[in-house]
């Protein structure tokens, strides 16, 4: 459906949509969420390095975020410098999604998550808290936040980033995963032209 909301627009110029449609398609293929499942699914079990497990991330969740900050970008024309800054600022909101999750998965409220807490222990899965502990997950998770935006600053004087701000702000305190709960992720009030 995707593909077809992109090349059904008349609103698109034809460059931006061919674009967009490379971006979709290497987010979601085996450069980006099916190769970063298959190697997610392929590392259960395993002992991993924090490296791979990053890899992983960046290419699942990571590559579909990217995907809609990028897409954005495409359709706007910003200029490059914009567009990097956009980009990068991308990379470390799918971190932050991740390593909360993570959290989450441990230290999370199984009344507020809606599923087990320890999922990823069960399923023998490598997790940032596995491999950094609560407090080296936490010290990442700060990080890639003040990085995000880091980001959104050096671009605020040009663009107004407070709804990006405030994405920023929503996925390092959500303690919970159904993060659509929230009414800036309701598509309901979205109406496709």
């Amino acid at each position: 459906k995707a593909f077809e909301l992109v090349t059904n627009d008349t609103t698109i110029e034809d460059s931006v949509k061919v674009s967009i449609i490379q971006r979709l398609s290497k987010a979601s293929g085996h450069l980006g969420m099916v190769g970063g499942q298959a190697l997610d699914m392929e590392s259960e079990g395993k002992s991993i390095r924090l490296e791979t497990l990053e890899s992983i991330h960046e290419t699942k969740t990571g590559a579909l975020l990217n995907f809609s900050v990028m897409a954005a970008v495409d359709i706007a024309q910003v200029e490059q410098n914009i567009a990097k800054n956009l980009d990068e600022f991308s990379h470390h909101l799918g971190m932050m999604f991740q390593i909360k999750d993570d959290l989450l998965d441990v230290y999370g409220d199984e009344s507020k998550l809606g599923k087990k807490v320890g999922s990823d222990i069960v399923n023998h899965k490598s997790t940032y808290v596995s491999l950094l502990g609560k407090e080296g997950a936490e010290e990442k998770l700060n990080n890639h936040q003040y990085l995000a935006m880091n980001c959104l600053n050096q671009i605020s004087d040009q663009y107004d980033t407070s709804e990006l701000s405030d994405i920023v702000v929503l996925y390092y305190k959500r303690d919970y995963s159904r993060i659509y709960k929230y009414p800036i992720f309701r598509m309901s009030n979205l109406t496709l032209s």
